[in-house]
């Protein structure tokens, strides 16, 4: 918590959103034990039950199959912690909908692809996606922007179990397109997929943004201090630079060009999530590329933030663990369009 002598509009704003970003950290660094999807779901509930202009719905794995979303299925099956997926609706304004997606693997283990040791240890962290998401939205309404918005977070745990995904299996996603699963620790495009589609189609939503720690593709390319983003929208990319250089988030634009297309579309099936097991071809695009199947009429951007989301090292003011990259990013983007 942030204690602020005065009552100065300005210093108050800035303890408002540094308690914003203080708690997405905190849920990123939060044992997995303790930040189950049903558990993560509760905290939202919690987190928001005070706020006005706030709704907050809750899918259960009942719910998830009746509606078709099952690429959240099939991710998160292997665990003896269901699925869920939480929808945060916060109506400021009379516009179009903003749909913020977060990736919320509470932990990632790869699957039946079971991760090695090197690269397991921090997968607690692989729900900063969300924890970024759930942040601008809180922010969004302690600040009264004008704006319409809804976090869609779906929330899994990938692990090998008895009913997990197997590879080469073959899920028919929410929009209707089929996936084969070349590799189940390629999950977090599958659970991206059926959020995108399910804030398109019904909720409406005009714009969306996804956040996810989605490959190591984007480490490898930009390092820990710069997210990737791809869309299919200019002004849309351009706003949410603009937006990060201005609160020192930096995101680098990669393309999604149609030449690459070939690498998702699938021999059995529609689609497939990665090129082949051990694909290491263009990764941070081949996410964005898959993404982008799932997307119709709303724009869209897709930032990946697995480098800048979980810091290896303390560096100036940024703290060892989860660093809350993506809310004030988000917010100063929301903030333009309020004001505007």
């Amino acid at each position: 918590r942030v204690h602020v002598i005065g009552e100065d509009e300005l210093v108050n704003k800035a303890k408002i959103v540094t308690e914003a970003v203080f708690l997405a950290r905190d849920l990123t660094n939060e044992p997995a034990n303790k930040l189950t999807p049903q558990s993560f779901a509760n905290k939202i509930q919690e987190i928001f039950k005070d706020l006005t202009h706030v709704s907050i719905d809750v899918l259960d794995e009942r719910e998830l199959e009746s509606k078709g979303l099952n690429g959240v299925l099939a991710v998160g099956k292997g665990s003896v912690n269901p699925p869920r997926l939480v929808i945060i609706k916060y109506k400021g304004d009379k516009g179009g909908l903003i749909a913020i997606v977060g990736k919320g693997v509470c932990f990632d283990a790869g699957g039946i692809h079971l991760k090695p040791t090197g690269y397991i240890e921090d997968m607690k962290m692989d729900m900063a996606g969300a924890a970024a998401a759930l942040g601008a939205v809180l922010l969004a309404a302690k600040l009264g922007l004008r704006v319409n918005l809804a976090a869609v977070i779906p929330l899994v745990e990938n692990i090998p179990g008895p009913k997990a995904a197997r590879p080469g299996d073959i899920i028919k996603m929410f929009n209707g397109k089929t996936v084969e699963i070349v590799n189940t620790d390629a999950e977090g495009r599958l659970i991206l997929a059926d959020s995108i589609s399910f804030a398109e189609k019904e909720l409406n939503a005009s714009t969306i943004i996804d956040l996810a720690t989605l490959t190591g593709a984007q480490i490898v390319a930009l390092g820990h201090r710069i997210a990737a983003i791809m869309g299919n929208d200019r002004e849309l990319v351009e706003k949410l630079k603009k937006a990060g250089e201005d609160v020192q988030e930096y995101l680098w634009e990669l393309p999604l060009p149609d030449f690459y297309e070939e690498l998702v579309k699938g021999d059995v099936s529609d689609l497939k999530n990665l090129p082949s097991p051990n694909s290491r071809e263009a990764g941070s695009i081949v996410g964005g590329l898959f993404l982008k199947n799932f997307v119709e009429k709303a724009k869209w951007a897709h930032i990946d933030l697995a480098g800048p989301a979980i810091n290896p090292k303390e560096w100036e003011w940024m703290p060892k663990g989860g660093t809350g990259f993506g809310v004030r990013l988000l917010v100063n983007y929301l903030e333009n369009i309020s004001e505007s």
